[in-house]
C-alpha cells in the first residue's frame, strides 16, 4: 500500500490507520550515496546518507538503515478527536512535500532536513509540527519534534516516532535511566500480544542502553516524558515478519493551546560491527558425495483435511479407484446448476490425476468405478438445505445426494475433488460418509477491481471463492471505465469494461452470486480524477465527499448507476451496494451542504435518495454500517458522535436496507454487539472482517449466533486487485478460505473459541493459487552429503551454543535430522560428528563466529549427471522486510549457469514466519518449544522449459552478508 494520494491506499485500513496502527510493511531500500533529493517520478521521498547510515523519509515516515541493517522503519504523527471518530491531522495528509525539503550539510560533514506537519489550502487544521532529522559523522541520528495544538477542543496525538527492528535486540541486555523507569533487563523473545496492558517495556526514561547483534546502541530522550514508552507488541495488523519496538508517545485529550512541545530523540550507533561475522569468511568449495536413490521421489497427494470443514464427516476403510474407466453419472436432463457440478469434477480429477472421465446419464448395471449424482429430497438437515449435500464413497460407487434446485451437487464435488488421494498403487477416493449443510446462506467476499485484472479476479472467483464454497462477490467498481463519464476514466487503475466481462462470466460459471458496489457521498475520490466534477465535491480542497445539496451530484451518479446496473444484468444483481463508510473523513463535511443539516442529516438524505432510485428498479440497498454505531456498541468501527445520534440514524432508514457490519478488530463472539443490535433495529446483517483469524473466527460466529444474513471477507489491497504481484497481500487472499471455514461453519464449527483450524491458510492458498502439483510418479534422484560444511546446531549443544542463541523454546530441536522424506522427496539433513545440521552463511546478525559467505558444492565425480529438479532445504536466519535480498543460488551446467535469487518474503523465510511464496513450499513444519508453528521450505530450481534435463557441473549457495543470511539444510537432486 502506498500513500492515499497516490491512490493505492486500501480505503478501509484508513480507519486502523487513523487510530494510530500502521498497517503495512514496505521495504524501503536506499541505495543513494551522499544527499540528494528523489528523481521526479521515484515517489514523494527525501533521501540522504552519512557514513554507516542512510535516512530515507517518505509518506510513511522515517526509516533508518544501520550498516545496511533497517534498524528504523516507518513513524507517523495522527492528531484525531477523542475516541478516533474523526481527525484533524494525519500522516497521510503529508504529501508532495520532497520539493519543499532542502537537504543541509552540516560543518562536521553531517545532513539534516525538516518536514512540516500542518493541513493547508482553505481547510486550516489547528495542529501543526516541524520534524528534524539530522544525521551526524559519530554514527548519531536525532529526530526533533516541535507541534503546537492551537483549539480548546480536546484532541489526542498520537507519535509513533520509531519502529525500531526488534530482532536485532531480542534476547539482548537492557538499561533504561532512570532505574525506575523499567524492571526489564533483557529485550523478551516472545512479544507481548497487542491487547496486553504489559506490553511497555519502559515509559519516563532519559535513556536507554540496548546491546544489539551488531553493537551497542543508546537511545537519549530529551525531556523525560511521562508519555513516551517503548513498547514490544505485535502489530495489530502484521501477523509475521520482523518483530519490533515501538518508540511511541500518546498526548491528550486535553492538550495545552498555542504552547509550543518539544522533543528530540537521539539514537547512537556503534561506529563499527561487533565482530566478523558480516564480513564473512571465505567462500568454502567442498567436494561432496553423491547418493543415488531409485525412489528419490513417491507418488503423494491428499490429506484428512477438508475445507471448510463438513458438519458430519465419517471416514471408511473403502477405497474408490479413480481411473480412465471411471464415469460420472448426471442423470437424464441435468439443469445447469449440475452441469457446472460435473465439470468442475472432470476438470480436477483430470488435472490432479491426469486423467480423463467420462459422464454417461444412467449408471451402468455393471459398471466398475461410478460417481453417481443422486436428486432427492429429504428429511435429513442437509438434504433441506438448498446448498446441502451427502455423500457415500464406496469401494467401487461413489454418490452425491443434493436437492438439484440448489448447489448442493457444487459443493459435494468440491468437497469430493478433496476425497481424492494418490499413492504407489493410483489415485483414489478416501472413504468418507459425509452429510453437510452451511451455517450461513449468505458466503462472501469483497475485493476490488483493477487495471487488466479480468483473469486474476475470475480465476479467484473460481479457485478461491466457489471451490471453498464461498457463494456471493461483492465486486467494487467504481474504477471501471464508464462510458458516461469519460473524463474520469483512471490512468492506472481504470478497468475496461471488456476486460471486466470475464468477471461476470467466471460468477456465472462458479454459481457465484454478484453484488456491485460503487462509493457514493464518502469515498468518493473517483469522482474528482483529473480534476473533473469540483463543483460538485462537499470540499473542492480536499475533493473526497461529494455535495448532497447539489442536484447534479445525484446527476452525475445516477447515470453511472444506470450504467453499472446494465453493465451487470447478465448476473442479475438482487442488491447494489453503494458504500457510505467513513464519510465524514477527510474535508469539510458539511461545508457546501450545511442547509441541509448535520453530518448525520446528510447521510440519511443521501441514502434515502439512492433507495428511492433502486428501489423503483427493483433491487435492494447494502450499505457498510459504521457511520450507525456509537462508540462501545462494537470493539471498533462505531463512528456516530453519540448515541443517541447512532439510535437516529438506525431508525431513519428503510429496513429493507442491508448493513454489511465491518469490524476488524478481534473480540469475543459477544463483543461484536452490533449484529444483534441490527437486527433487533430490522436490517438483514451481514457481518464484515478482514484477514486477521481470530476476527474472522468469532464475528462469524455471532452471525450466527445472532442468527443472521452472513459473512463478508473484505480485501483491502490496492485499487489494482493483483494476487501474483502482491505478495504481502497474500494474508488476505489466505482469510478467504478461513471466511470459508468459519462462515460454512458458525458456531458449530467443531472448535473451541480461537482455537483455529489444523491447516495452514497461507498453505492452503499457495497451493491452490499457484497450483501445487501432486507427486504422480515415482522419480529416481540423489541427495547431496553435507558432511564438511555443516556448522550449526539446531538446539543446544557441548558448546551451550544452538541455532540463534535464544534459548532451547526458540530454536529447532523440535526438528528430527537424518535420511527422511520430507515433502514427498528424500532429504539427507543427518547431522555431523558435533551435531551440526545446517549450513550458515555470513549474516550481520549471526551469533558470533566465522561463517561462510558461500558454499559451492562440486561432485567427487565428473559431474551431478543428467538433472531435471534440485530441491534446496533452507530457511532464513532472522525475519527481515519483504523484498530484501539475501543471497543466490547459483546452478553451474555443461551450458552454463543459472541463478535463483533468495529474497525474503518470496523464497526466504526465518523458521517462525509461517508463510509460503511462489514456488516455494513447506517441505518440514512442527512446533518449537514454547508451541509457536516453526519451518523449513522446499526452495526449487528447474531446468529451463526447452531442456528435459542438464548436466549439473556444480552448485554454489551465497550471502549478501545482509542482516538476514541463507541457511542450507540439505540438497536433493531429482533425475
Amino acid at each position: 500500500m502506498a500513500k492515499l494520494r497516490m491512490k493505492e491506499f486500501s480505503m478501509k485500513s484508513v480507519f486502523a490507520k487513523r487510530t494510530g496502527f500502521l498497517i503495512v510493511a514496505t521495504t524501503l531500500m536506499v541505495a543513494m550515496a551522499g544527499s540528494t533529493l528523489a528523481k521526479p517520478g521515484s515517489g514523494d521521498r527525501v533521501v540522504t546518507s552519512v557514513g554507516d547510515l542512510q535516512l530515507e523519509y517518505n509518506g510513511l515516515g522515517t526509516s533508518l538503515s544501520v550498516f545496511g541493517i533497517p534498524v528504523i522503519r516507518d513513524s507517523s504523527i495522527n492528531v484525531t478527536f477523542p475516541g478516533g471518530s474523526n481527525y484533524h491531522y494525519m500522516q497521510e495528509d503529508l504529501y508532495d512535500f520532497a520539493a519543499k525539503t532542502k537537504i543541509q550539510k552540516l560543518p562536521d560533514g553531517g545532513s539534516s532536513f525538516s518536514i512540516r506537519h500542518a493541513l493547508t489550502g482553505q481547510r486550516q487544521g489547528p495542529f501543526e509540527a516541524t520534524q528534524t532529522l539530522t544525521l551526524r559523522t559519530d554514527n548519531s541520528f536525532t529526530e526533533r519534534m516541535e507541534m503546537a495544538y492551537h483549539a480548546d477542543s480536546p484532541a489526542e496525538i498520537r507519535w509513533e516516532a520509531a519502529r525500531i527492528y526488534g530482532d536485532a535486540f531480542i534476547g539482548r541486555p537492557v538499561k533504561f535511566e532512570p532505574a525506575s523507569a523499567s524492571e526489564i533487563t533483557s529485550v523478551p523473545t516472545e512479544m507481548w500480544p497487542y491487547e496486553s496492558v504489559h506490553r511497555k517495556l519502559a515509559s519516563a526514561f532519559t535513556s536507554v542502553e540496548l546491546d544489539s547483534r551488531f553493537g551497542p546502541v543508546r537511545i537519549e530522550v530529551t525531556p523525560a516524558e511521562q508519555d513516551l514508552a517503548l513498547e514490544y507488541r505485535r502489530d495489530r495488523w502484521v501477523e509475521f515478519g520482523p518483530r519490533n519496538l515501538y518508540l511511541t508517545m500518546v498526548k491528550g485529550p486535553k492538550l495545552p493551546k498555542d504552547i509550543v512541545m518539544t522533543f528530540e530523540i537521539t539514537y547512537r550507533f556503534p561506529k563499527s560491527l561487533r565482530g566478523d561475522s558480516a564480513k564473512g569468511s571465505a567462500a568454502k568449495s567442498v567436494k561432496v558425495d553423491v547418493k543415488e536413490s531409485a525412489e528419490i521421489q513417491t507418488p503423494e497427494w491428499g490429506s484428512d483435511v477438508i475445507i471448510p470443514a463438513p458438519r458430519q464427516i465419517r471416514f471408511t476403510d473403502n477405497k474408490f479407484a479413480v481411473t480412465t474407466a471411471t464415469v460420472i453419472a448426471v442423470g437424464k436432463n441435468p439443469d445447469a446448476k449440475t452441469k457446472r457440478a460435473v465439470e468442475f469434477l472432470v476438470t480436477e480429477i483430470e488435472r490432479l490425476t491426469g486423467k480423463r472421465v467420462s459422464t454417461v446419464a444412467q449408471s451402468p448395471d455393471d459398471a466398475l468405478s461410478v460417481i453417481e449424482l443422486s436428486s432427492r429430497d429429504g428429511k435429513t438437515s442437509a438434504m433441506q438445505h438448498l446448498e446441502g449435500y451427502e455423500v457415500s464413497v464406496g469401494p467401487k460407487k461413489t454418490v452425491i445426494r443434493a436437492n438439484a434446485a440448489g448447489r448442493g451437487f457444487y459443493n459435494g464435488a468440491t468437497t469430493l475433488v478433496q476425497l481424492l488421494h494418490i499413492d504407489e498403487a493410483g489415485a483414489y477416493l478416501k472413504g468418507a460418509e459425509v452429510a453437510d449443510y452451511p451455517a450461513m446462506d449468505y458466503r462472501g467476499v469483497h475485493l476490488l477491481s483493477g487495471k487488466n485484472a479480468g483473469a486474476q479476479i475470475s480465476r479467484a472467483v473460481k479457485d478461491l471463492l466457489s471451490r471453498y464454497k464461498l457463494n456471493n462477490l461483492v465486486w467494487e467498481t467504481q474504477y471501471l471505465k464508464w462510458d458516461s463519464q469519460p473524463d474520469i476514466h483512471h490512468g492506472w487503475s481504470g478497468m475496461d469494461k471488456a476486460d471486466a466481462v470475464k468477471v461476470l462470466d467466471a460468477a456465472q460459471e462458479s454459481l457465484v452470486e454478484v453484488q456491485p458496489l460503487v462509493h457514493s457521498l464518502g469515498h468518493s475520490e473517483w469522482i474528482f480524477t483529473n480534476g473533473h466534477n469540483l463543483d460538485i465535491a462537499e470540499d473542492p480542497d480536499r475533493p473526497y465527499a461529494y455535495m448532497a445539496a447539489n442536484p447534479r451530484a445525484y446527476e452525475f451518479i445516477q447515470k453511472v448507476y444506470n450504467e453499472a446496473l446494465e453493465f451487470f444484468k447478465p448476473v442479475n444483481p438482487r442488491e447494489f451496494h453503494i458504500g457510505h463508510d467513513e464519510f465524514d473523513m477527510r474535508g469539510r463535511v458539511p461545508y457546501r451542504s450545511k442547509s441541509l443539516g448535520d453530518t448525520g442529516d446528510l447521510f440519511i438524505y443521501d441514502i434515502l435518495k439512492h433507495h428511492a432510485f433502486f428501489k423503483e428498479r427493483g433491487i435492494r440497498l447494502m450499505i457498510w454500517g459504521d457511520l450507525l454505531l456509537y462508540k462501545g456498541e462494537s470493539p471498533d468501527a462505531c463512528t456516530a458522535p453519540s448515541q443517541a445520534e447512532a439510535q437516529r440514524r438506525r431508525d431513519a432508514l428503510p429496513k429493507d436496507i442491508t448493513i454489511a457490519d465491518w469490524h476488524y478488530a478481534v473480540a469475543p463472539p459477544e463483543a461484536y454487539r452490533s449484529v444483534e443490535i441490527f437486527k433487533e433495529a430490522g436490517f438483514d446483517v451481514i457481518g464484515a472482517g478482514w484477514w486477521v483469524p481470530n476476527n474472522i473466527r468469532n464475528l462469524a460466529a455471532q452471525c450466527d449466533i445472532q442468527d443472521v444474513r452472513g459473512y463478508l471477507q473484505t480485501t483491502w489491497a490496492g485499487f489494482n486487485f493483483d494476487i501474483d504481484g502482491s505478495p504481502e497481500n497474500w494474508k488476505q487472499y489466505a482469510a478467504y478460505l478461513l471466511a470459508a471455514e468459519h462462515a460454512w461453519g458458525g458456531k458449530d464449527d467443531n472448535r473451541a473459541a480461537n482455537n483455529l483450524p489444523a491447516w495452514n491458510p497461507i498453505e492452503a492458498f499457495m497451493d491452490t493459487w499457484f497450483g501445487r502439483e501432486p507427486v504422480k510418479e515415482s522419480r529416481a534422484g540423489y541427495t547431496v552429503s553435507l558432511d564438511g560444511l555443516r556448522n550449526r546446531s539446531l538446539g543446544k549443544n557441548d558448546k551451550g551454543e544452538g541455532w540463534m542463541e535464544l534459548g532451547e523454546k526458540f530454536d529447532l530441536s523440535t526438528f528430527k535430522p537424518g535420511m527422511a522424506k520430507l515433502g514427498g522427496r528424500m532429504f539427507d539433513t543427518k547431522p555431523d560428528a558435533q551435531g551440526n545440521v545446517a549450513v550458515m552463511l555470513a549474516g550481520a546478525l549471526n551469533p558470533a563466529g566465522e561463517w561462510p559467505q558461500s558454499v559451492k558444492l562440486e561432485p567427487k565425480g565428473d559431474s551431478f549427471g543428467a538433472t531435471c529438479e534440485l530441491h534446496f532445504l533452507m530457511s532464513a536466519t532472522v525475519p527481515v522486510l519483504n523484498g530484501e535480498a539475501l543471497g543466490e543460488i547459483v546452478v553451474e551446467t555443461e551450458t552454463g549457469s543459472q541463478t535463483v535469487p533468495l529474497v525474503y518474503g518470496v523464497n526466504m523465510f526465518a523458521p517462525q514466519d509461517y508463510r509460503m511464496g511462489h514456488g516455494t513450499w513447506f517441505a518440514w513444519t512442527g512446533r518449537n518449544g514454547a508451541d509457536h508453528p516453526v519451518a523449513l521450505w522446499d526452495v526449487v530450481w528447474r531446468v529451463p522449459a526447452d531442456q528435459q534435463a542438464a548436466t549439473l557441473k556444480a552448485i554454489e549457495v551465497r550471502s549478501r552478508n545482509g542482516a538476514s543470511a541463507p541457511v542450507l539444510f540439505a540438497v536433493t537432486g531429482v533425475r
